[in-house]
Parts: structure tokens; sequence; C-alpha cells
């Protein structure tokens, strides 16, 4: 079963990004869509109008989100882990995206997250992206 890894590293504490996942306001700000994010463990998350729906498994305070996630066309739930590596000056996100339906592109879903969430975190939210790891 195919798999996504990928890191991305933001030129703010983890405590910014992590918030940025799990504030419904934020996440509703850099989405510029309708949706619910619940903070909590078995919290509701929907994004991007229920485009993209899932359920927070775990929430560790700035170091760790596992969750399930899937597309609305998906018939399954996929798998995501996020853990945040706090740097002197920066925090490394580290996405792992297990349990994907068979045929995904894994190159196209890559980019997904990078575009339509990381990016507009970065833009509408100012949170400084370092260079691609």
């Amino acid at each position: 079963m195919a798999k996504l890894e990928f890191n991305i590293t933001f030129e703010v504490p983890a405590k910014v990004i992590y918030n940025a996942f799990v504030d419904q306001y934020e996440v509703l700000q850099y989405t510029r869509s309708p949706g619910v994010v619940e903070n909590k463990e078995g919290g509701v998350y929907k994004i991007l109008d229920g485009r993209i729906d899932g359920v927070f498994q775990k929430l560790v305070e700035n170091t760790e989100i596992a969750m399930t996630w899937k597309f609305s066309d998906w018939k399954d739930y996929s798998l995501v882990h996020i853990k945040f590596v706090d740097r002197e000056d920066s925090v490394q996100v580290k996405i792992v995206q297990t349990n994907l339906p068979q045929g995904t592109d894994v190159k196209q879903l890559e980019h997904g997250w990078r575009n339509y969430i990381f990016l507009p975190m970065s833009k509408i939210r100012g949170y400084p992206l370092e260079n691609d790891d």
C-alpha cells in the first residue's frame, strides 16, 4: 500500500504550527473556506468545505497529531501522523500518511498538502517557510 512521507520546516516555534492545525479560527483563515476543527481527541476535523474530513485520534500539545483523514470521494480513511520537531529557531514538521487508497497519486497528494495547507498557512498566517528539506 502506498505511503506519503515528507518534511517541511517553518521558521517559527512548534507551538505556532501545532496550533495552526488544531485552532478552528486559524484553519478557517488559511483555508479560506467553511470547516469544523474540534481541538480534542475524538474531535472532528473537516476542512475545505467538507472536501477533507477526519477525526483527531491523538493530540500531544506542540509535539504530535495523529488523525484519520480522507477526501470526500475516498471510501476509506487514511491515517495521518504529524510530528513537530522543535529546533533552536524553527520547527520541522514531519508528515506520514498511510493506508492510502489503491491508485493514489502520492506526488499529487504531497502537492495538495504543500499548496492547500502549508503554503496558505505561510502566506495568509505569515509563518515563514524554510527551503524544502
